[in-house]
């Protein structure tokens, strides 16, 4: 009997599903097939692979796909292997990237409003005025995206100038202001610590910001956040034109 290939594992990304197997020794290449049930039947998608990997792109993100392989070798081909499925998905990204950053007050000029959107949680946006304070920011080149998660990073020191409370908010002239969440009473335990607050949100907007109404130390305590990421899926983005 011939050696069937070994950890089959399948991983889902945007559309496509990535697959690895072990080496079957002496095979010469290996046959992947897929179907949408498991067990079968099974269509060949690749044949006469050299490596021991595989991408099945062009595929329906929500929908389960199901995989096997089997080996080539001199003496003909082996029977597939143990199946392995994954559903592929749109993939949340971070979109703050080449836009503009701005604030309602700048703080230093090592804790400005481009240091909340910079990646990095040992950074800050920083100022010594109390809420409320807004911070903004607007994609370039004209591009809007349809944010469905924004989260926010605590900063490295003083609690008492966490946000509090506060409206998250999209526009796409930066003078009219849509309202998509608000929250109060909200706390971080630890420093730059992140919580993640999904939008019920499918409108493309180009710019976004937080509008802080109180943080937590109120009167005498400036305002502050190391990080706000503006989470969108992958297929969402369009000009300002449309196309």
């Amino acid at each position: 009997m011939l050696p069937v290939p070994t950890g089959v594992a399948a991983t889902a990304a945007d559309q496509q599903v990535n697959l690895t197997w072990n080496a079957s020794v002496p095979a010469t290449g290996y046959n992947v097939k897929h179907s949408l049930t498991s067990g079968a039947p099974y269509t060949v998608i690749a044949t006469n692979q050299s490596s021991t990997s595989y991408t099945d792109t062009g595929l329906t993100n929500g929908t389960a796909y199901y995989y096997v392989v089997s080996a080539l070798y001199a003496g003909g081909q082996s029977a597939d292997s143990l199946a392995a499925g994954a559903t592929p998905n749109q993939m949340l990204l971070n979109r703050a990237g080449g836009g503009m950053a701005s604030a309602s007050t700048e703080g230093s000029s090592t804790e400005t409003s481009a240091q909340a959107f910079d990646g990095n949680v040992n950074t800050k946006w920083y100022v010594s005025a109390e809420a409320p304070q807004w911070l903004q920011y607007k994609f370039g080149g004209g591009v809007k995206w349809a944010v469905v998660r924004y989260d926010i990073s605590c900063a490295n020191d003083l609690p008492q100038r966490d946000p509090m409370n506060w409206r998250f908010q999209g526009s796409n002239d930066g003078t009219t202001w849509i309202t998509m969440d608000t929250q109060s009473h909200q706390s971080f335990p630890n420093r730059l610590q992140t919580f993640h607050y999904p939008v019920n949100n499918a409108n493309t907007y180009q710019y976004y910001r937080l509008y802080v109404t109180a943080n937590r130390g109120g009167s005498g305590y400036g305002t502050q956040l190391s990080e706000l990421a503006l989470m969108a899926y992958g297929s969402i983005a369009v000009s300002k034109s449309g196309h």
